[in-house]
């Protein structure tokens, strides 16, 4: 039940999504950049060289035996295989067996290497003194190897601010420790491995009880083969790939002084700038996420998008590099460090072609096509070591830049041709080298006309970086994604200064005015009110011109809301209103808000006059707000999405005989005539399908949901003998507490618990004399102090002190109907979000039962018309439940955040809406 894979995906709304939690990505590395420069002069002033030397070797060791037997490769198994998965089920079942099966795989690997240890320091130190040093690194490993995987499954969640603070964290007490036990303890390289092994031990076991909380203890043998036949050629891959960065170095040390090698080094380090700044940063978000958006419709185009927004950033970033690289040289370095004429932007611009490379090899992981992957990376090393062999004897450290250059050169332009042929993404060849041209001769034109002041000259230089994108708006881009780029700008720096995301221009966007029709709408406290409010607000942030018509209301106070009939209106919609109020009191069965309909009518006509670009979405129930959309429809040739919060034909809150005849002519009035028919559960959807099968186009899912803004705090167990179950809201319809009451009558009765520890409370009117039958028997717990009922509108804020203060809480379904258990009661959410056990009255294999869980929080779902020996054992298993919180699942979170609803909603929106809107693109969360 993962709603938002259904939705689309613009360039620029994705671009969006992953420049955010790039932007923390970055900020992570850079800091881990900051602290490790801080950290050289406390290194060199505790430590000799040649202890720094050792520290340097041990950790290419354990990185090596990492890369070789495959650790690094369960991670890019995982973020692939767990969006082939159908279900919140499956998912947890593969993230359980990926931990479990790291756990399995490093621990071998670290016991093989722990046992090894003494010929392992013979190999790299030709000495075995070492090997107590390498034995403690390689535990270390295995605690490093299961973080990276979990954090892999974090990333996957898209929790990039809980990945930052987390490496922000283990950064800090790294650091601290590394001080404590070398500056302080006098550890030398000790001390550095003790750091290592509290921090990721410590890591490990708060990751890991992070995680199995979320998913558990799963292990599944089937997914072992699929991870091994993914994961095998990617582990070749990676050693591949190590050599290639590395291989230079060997045929260097032969062929040049140790002077030049390491102006080589600094240059290198400067290139990989690239890669840390843009291409790691960027794929911490895109590599463990695209694979959900490959799967919907057009999906090549907005890859496209995205990569051109990529190649973008990556020859900004070189372009700036290369061009400020002198004055930053001159500021760390003396000048015997510095690199030769052209050395560092050969360096600089083949780690862009790197990163292009990266960017279509991972389209080939969407077919699975790890082996061709391997393949390929194996190649590109067998060149690099060919280049090396051939230029580096003659040309030096020059022909190890070229080679460089060469070597991803060509892993670039292979796996595009292979990316092109498998899903011709249209990616333009022209574009590309359009933009490289840019950047050579900005680089050229900026060294040419170097001035000798190294302040003059990093102005200078940042005039030369204004240049190239001006006249990348002006020849790279296209007009639409200039557009793009100016509204990913405006919501970055709007997110920056206000934390949040702004309403967009609407001249700039030219996203339709959004007409919403919703008879309850706050601050009026009404259960309706809640879900076109939270669409509405959060429309609004994505850039959309929001118009409410509702109901008047005495003692609401005025706003942006148009509220009708206003008591100085007058005309002829009097007169109609008066008609339809007769009407509705003789021949509807229920008060569907007729009279309203001619207020709001002639109230939104006037709106639309004014915005011949709308689309219309209405809320139901009551039924007076479609038919306002409908004659809208009618009347102005609208684009309409009609939402039912409650279906309307079979709604047992509606089982007048009347009702039966003329809501299913309504309904199908509605289906025939909307553009889009909205459910608000999948079961209600899967009805509408099988009944509706010749508008299945029009049918969508929206999950009603909760806004994460209205915080909801939980607060710890109390200690006392007595404990609370509360139903908290309205008793109404189908709905009644009669089977839970009758159930404790009759455990209180058999002595199986006693009368001072429980007491259920029942706080809000009960509409449906649903008491009555067991009055009797809700007399005997009254006196008993086990029933308390509070039949009045609680206001909102001591409703939620009741739910937070209770240790258990109440849910009642709709069970006297011909279809039980398709509709969802919107408390669910708060009782969620409340952390405490749920006790569920609700048909077997229903909706409730489904999101409870989906939400991970301990729930007994006991069908009403179960035997009563059996509810009763239920009831009593429940109250034996501990009262401790419980943290929703990530799934819940991610599922029925009304951000995500309404981005599903602003892509129905922007696909309907006419006339044809080539700005509106489509969203997805950021």
């Amino acid at each position: 039940m993962n709603v938002l894979t259904k939705t689309e995906l613009g360039a620029g709304a994705e671009v969006n999504r992953v420049l955010r939690h790039s932007t923390l990505y970055l900020l992570g590395n850079i800091a881990s950049r900051i602290l490790g420069f801080v950290a050289i002069p406390f290194y060199s002033h505790y430590l000799t060289p040649a202890e720094y030397g050792i520290i340097e070797l041990i950790e290419l060791s354990t990185q090596i035996f990492a890369i070789a037997f495959g650790l690094q490769s369960i991670g890019a198994a995982l973020s692939r295989l767990f969006h082939d998965q159908s279900g919140a089920e499956q998912e947890a079942n593969i993230v359980s067996t990926s931990v479990l099966a790291t756990a399995l795989l490093s621990g071998v690997i670290a016991t093989g290497a722990v046992l090894a240890a003494g010929p392992i320091s013979l190999a790299v130190f030709h000495s075995a003194e070492q090997a107590p040093l390498l034995q403690a690194a390689f535990v270390a490993m295995w605690f490093a190897s299961m973080v990276e995987v979990i954090l892999v499954y974090e990333r996957i969640r898209e929790r990039a601010k809980f990945f930052f603070v987390y490496s922000m964290v283990t950064l800090v007490g790294n650091l601290g420790l590394n001080i404590y036990f070398i500056g302080f303890a006098e550890a030398g390289v000790w001390g550095f491995v003790y750091s290592k092994l509290i921090v990721t031990g410590i890591g490990t076991v708060y990751l890991l009880w992070r995680i199995l909380r979320e998913v558990g203890w799963h292990w599944r043998q089937e997914y072992v083969p699929q991870f091994i036949r993914f994961g095998l050629p990617l582990c070749f891959a990676s050693i591949s790939a190590f050599a290639i960065h590395f291989s230079d170095r060997f045929f260097l040390a032969d062929a040049v002084s140790l002077s030049e090698l390491g102006r080589y080094a600094l240059a290198y380090r400067f290139a990989f700038l690239v890669s840390v700044l843009v291409g790691d940063s960027f794929g911490k978000s895109w590599n463990v996420t695209f694979y959900r958006f490959a799967k919907q419709d057009g999906w090549k185009e907005r890859f496209a998008g995205v990569a051109t927004y990529l190649m973008f950033a990556l020859y900004l970033t070189a372009l700036s590099i290369s061009l400020m690289a002198p004055e930053l040289l001159a500021f760390m370095v003396p000048p015997s460090f510095y690199p030769p004429y052209l050395l560092l932007p050969i360096l600089v611009f083949s780690y862009v072609f790197r990163e292009c490379g990266d960017f279509f090899r991972n389209l080939l992981l969407i077919n699975k096509r790890s082996g061709t992957v391997g393949n390929v990376v194996f190649g590109g090393a067998l060149l690099n070591g060919l280049l090396n062999f051939a230029l580096i004897p003659t040309f030096g450290i020059y022909g190890a830049a070229i080679a460089t250059l060469g070597t991803w050169a060509a892993y670039m332009t292979v796996f595009w041709v292979i990316a092109w042929r498998e899903h011709r993404v249209p990616v333009s060849v022209r574009s590309f080298f359009k933009i490289t041209l840019l950047a050579i001769a900005i680089f050229a034109l900026g060294d040419a006309l170097r001035v000798p002041s190294r302040i003059l000259q990093t102005a200078i230089d940042c005039l030369w970086v204004g240049l190239f994108v001006g006249l990348c708006l002006r020849f790279y881009f296209s007009s639409k994604q200039r557009i793009e780029l100016l509204a990913i700008v405006k919501t970055q720096a709007r997110r920056l200064i206000g934390g949040q995301v702004l309403p967009t221009n609407d001249r700039t966007t030219k996203l339709p005015m959004v007409l919403m029709l919703a008879f309850y709408f706050p601050p009026e406290n009404a259960i309706g009110a809640a879900r076109p409010a939270r669409f509405a607000k959060y429309l609004s942030r994505l850039g959309y011109p929001v118009q409410v018509v509702s109901h008047w209301m005495d003692g609401l106070p005025p706003g942006a809301t148009l509220r009708v009939p206003a008591p100085h209106q007058r005309g002829r919609q009097i007169i109609a209103s008066g008609v339809l109020r007769k009407f509705e009191r003789v021949f509807m069965p229920y008060d569907d808000r007729l009279p309203w309909v001619p207020h709001a009518f002639k109230a939104a006509s006037a709106v639309l006059a004014r915005h011949p670009a709308h689309v219309i979405v209405s809320s139901h129930p009551p039924i007076a707000t479609h038919l306002v959309a409908l004659a809208l429809k009618l009347r102005h040739a609208s684009r309409w999405v009609a939402d039912f919060r409650d279906p309307l034909a079979e709604n047992p809150m509606r089982s007048a005989r009347r009702a039966k005849l003329l809501d299913p002519i309504v309904e199908r009035l509605v289906f025939r005539h909307a553009d889009a028919v909205i459910a608000n559960t999948d079961a209600v959807k899967e009805m509408w399908l099988e009944r509706y099968p010749q508008w299945k186009h029009k049918i969508h899912l929206i999950w009603n949901g909760f806004d994460q803004e209205d915080k909801i705090v939980a607060q710890p167990a109390k200690i006392r003998t007595r404990r609370i179950m509360a139903h908290i809201g309205t008793i109404y319809g189908g709905r009644t507490p009669e089977p839970l009451i009758a159930s404790l009558d009759r455990l209180l009765k058999t002595g199986m618990i006693e009368a001072s520890e429980v007491q259920l409370r029942l706080i809000g009117p009960i509409q449906n004399h649903s008491l009555d039958a067991s009055a009797p028997i809700s007399e005997r717990l009254k006196a008993l102090g086990c029933l308390h009922v509070d039949d009045r509108m609680a206001p909102q804020a001591e409703a939620r002190a009741e739910m937070l203060d209770a240790d258990y809480l109440v849910l009642l379904d709709i069970v006297d109907t011909a279809a039980p258990g398709i509709q969802l009661p919107a408390k669910i959410f708060d009782y969620i979000r409340a952390c405490r056990p749920i006790l569920a009255f609700t048909p077997g294999d229903s909706v409730i039962s489904r999101v409870l869980a989906l939400a991970g929080i301990p729930s007994t779902c006991i069908a009403p018309t179960a035997p009563i020996a059996e509810i009763d054992k239920a009831v009593l298993a429940f109250l034996c439940q501990p009262t401790t919180q419980f943290a929703p699942s990530a799934a819940f979170w991610h599922d029925f955040d009304s951000a995500s609803q309404t981005y599903i909603l602003a892509n129905l929106i922007s696909r309907i809406s006419a006339p044809p809107n080539p700005t509106a693109g489509t969203w997805e969360r950021a």
